[in-house]
């Protein structure tokens, strides 16, 4: 006979189903596979819940509950915790209850922000400002992983198997979750850099490689030109100070920075430290330094040519941009000191041509027969390279000439030999020995009778002006014929010279004798694009301090007009100093435009030439602005376009630092 137990098996758990599907209760507490009584989550196990819950009893329910983190090592806690001895996790955060002045010096990037822990606790964390809705950041500050930094967070670099937190700015143990190796330029994170703290989601978390934020400069912009390019934008060429490097910035049509090329100056080789994508490909170790006192312009074809000064060699360089991209590079000039005061036009068939500033010649040079042979160091002059095509590749396709040279004064103590001593105001006398007692600023020498101290030469700070003739050359076509002016710093006349094969110089303006004016410096010239191709000349008078224009088929037939006479506004030592940077431009409106700097005010102004009369139409006067005025004008578009530089010091890890920084002001009349 079979047993019954078999069959009473099977009937129970039909019972028990058939209870749970008509809901009766028998007499015992509902069970509800989705939520318990509580409204929390029912679970069998812990992965039931929720990151930070554990399932545990609740009022006879298995409930999912809020629960510590627990941990054997960081890598189990979340991001920017550590794993403290008691086995739970810990936040490492900086908190700042008086501000932003927990965060770090003044000037620092990390800024005071408020923190919700996720249940309603609320503290004050020191971080990152975030990036606005567009991506961008304050001056000085990139966008990265959208946090507003001045520099790469963690140093820029965390071991294999850590991550960055930028909140922390500290690198944080990953373990196996987290293997990726990244390259150069790049900084291991998490995907979702706000996934941190004791608020994550510890199931989420993941890494990733994210390239470091571009390298930034705090003095870029200085010796800058501008000029109108055939794709319809204004290209700006400049020099990176903080670096030493040549700069090609592109604005577009409304002002706005389309892109910003490193030409020259960077090393071939380099540890990248910061987004090889960005400045300089990412490398900070400096280069040869160039880029100063540049000149740009531009043909139909696309091509971008820009002239500028090696400093480390004392040569003229040449950078040349293809209409498809690419620039290549080549010396002109690298006999002696030369290459200041660029200044580069095309003539009527395309090709380059170079006007440019000698400081001191040197052996195979280009020779001066109004200067000692035997002092080559003191031949300065303004000279011109022309190219012998529109596509100039080496020194071999360039023809350099002196349009005037001439000796500048020797220096204190020129000529002294290793057994003289500089004394008094700058003589030279024997070294000599048996000296007592000689003061620090004394030195002992022989001065005829017998050794005794003697009170030793000192220099005086070099001028920013050096002395010679041919400084601030100004360069301009008519057809094939060149018009150069600039000034004579000797005889503190403004000169020029025009033709088409060898020029001769001619004074425009200054007597040369010690009590005439002193003109003609930061000289520059434009010629009337249409109907009768006038000369115009805009130049600084230094000794009434204005700004003077003048307008004429020729170099010397124009009569002088006052652009600015420094009047306005109104100083206590008499008028402003007005003209510094002057830059003319011909409009398509018809008037001739002088864009410049009110060197006491240190402010940007614009002026115009309607025929008869000069006017300012416009000042801008907040910051430090107006140093290397152009002007530039696309075709069809209403407006001028006017770079320069604005000067300015911001405080960065409580010291002061530069913060020079390029502007594009679009100006419509």
């Amino acid at each position: 006979m079979a047993s019954p137990f078999p069959r009473i098996t099977l009937v129970f758990p039909l019972l028990t189903l058939a209870l749970v599907l008509t809901d009766c209760h028998c007499g015992t507490t509902k069970f509800n596979p989705v939520a318990c009584s509580s409204g929390a989550k029912a679970c069998t196990i812990d992965s039931d819940c929720a990151d930070h819950e554990a399932c545990g009893p609740q009022g006879g329910e298995q409930c999912c509950t809020f629960a510590a983190r627990t941990c054997k090592d960081s890598s189990e806690c979340c991001p920017g915790q550590i794993c403290k001895r008691d086995g739970h996790c810990f936040d490492q955060r900086v908190e700042c209850p008086n501000g932003d002045s927990d965060c770090g010096d003044p000037g620092s990037d990390r800024v005071c922000l408020p923190y919700s822990d996720g249940r309603g606790a609320t503290d004050q964390v020191c971080g990152y400002a975030a990036c606005d809705n567009t991506g961008a950041c304050a001056d000085g500050l990139s966008c990265f992983r959208g946090f507003c930094v001045a520099s790469a967070p963690c140093g820029g670099h965390c071991d294999d198997g850590s991550i960055c937190i930028p909140q922390t700015n500290t690198c944080w143990s990953y373990g196996e979750r987290c293997t990726i190796s990244c390259g150069a330029g790049f900084l291991a994170m998490e995907k979702d850099p706000t996934n941190i703290w004791d608020s994550c989601n510890n199931r989420n978390v993941d890494c990733e490689c994210d390239e470091l934020p571009p390298l930034q400069s705090n003095d870029l912009g200085r010796y800058a030109s501008s000029a109108p390019t055939a794709g319809g934008a204004v290209a700006v060429s400049m020099y990176d100070g903080q670096y030493g490097d040549l700069v090609v910035r592109t604005y577009a049509a409304d002002g706005t920075v389309q892109g910003t090329e490193y030409v020259d100056g960077v090393p071939s080789s380099g540890t990248v430290v910061a987004g090889p994508s960005g400045a300089r490909g990412g490398i900070a170790d400096p280069g040869d330094d160039v880029g100063q006192f540049t000149s740009i312009a531009a043909d139909p074809d696309g091509r971008l040519f820009v002239s500028y000064y090696d400093v480390t060699h004392g040569d003229l360089k040449l950078a040349i941009r293809a209409a498809g991209g690419g620039w290549t590079t080549q010396t002109i000039d690298s006999a002696g000191d030369v290459g200041l005061y660029t200044s580069i036009a095309l003539d009527g068939s395309g090709k380059p041509t170079l006007a440019y500033f000698q400081r001191a010649g040197a052996a195979g040079g280009t020779s001066c027969p109004a200067a000692n042979a035997n002092q080559l160091d003191l031949v300065t002059g303004v000279k011109l390279a022309r190219a012998s095509s529109a596509n100039p590749a080496s020194a071999s396709d360039w023809t350099v000439s002196f349009v005037e040279c001439g000796a500048r004064p020797p220096p204190a103590c020129y000529g002294c030999t290793s057994n003289q001593v500089c004394v008094g105001s700058g003589t030279c006398a024997p070294r000599a020995s048996g000296c007592s007692a000689c003061a620090s600023t004394e030195v002992c020498a022989n001065t005829g009778s017998g050794a005794s101290c003697q009170t030793a030469f000192t220099s005086k700070p070099l001028l920013d002006t050096p002395l010679g003739v041919g400084l601030y050359p100004s360069l301009a076509f008519n057809g094939n014929s060149a018009v150069v002016v600039y000034y004579d710093s000797r005889t503190h006349q403004l000169k020029g010279a025009t033709g088409t094969g060898a020029l001769t110089s001619q004074v425009i303006d200054g007597c040369g004798n010690a009590g005439c004016d002193d003109v003609g410096m930061f000289a520059n010239v434009a010629i009337e694009p249409t109907g009768q191709h006038r000369i115009a000349i805009a130049y600084h008078d230094a000794t009434s301090r204005k700004l003077v224009a003048r307008i004429g088929s020729g170099l010397g037939n124009g009569v002088p007009a006052i652009v600015d006479t420094g009047l306005e506004p109104p100083t206590a030592d008499g008028p402003s100093f007005v003209g510094a940077n002057v830059n003319l431009h011909f409009g398509s409106d018809g008037k001739l435009w002088a864009a410049y700097q009110n060197s006491t005010g240190n402010d940007l102004r614009l002026a115009a030439f309607d025929g008869s009369t000069w006017s300012v139409q416009k000042k801008w006067t907040q910051g430090a602005l107006g140093w290397f005025a152009h002007i530039a004008e696309l075709p069809g578009a209403p407006a001028l376009y006017v770079s320069h530089t604005r000067l300015h010091t911001k405080l960065q890890q409580g010291h002061p630092v530069k913060d020079t920084s390029p502007q594009m002001t679009v100006y419509t009349p």
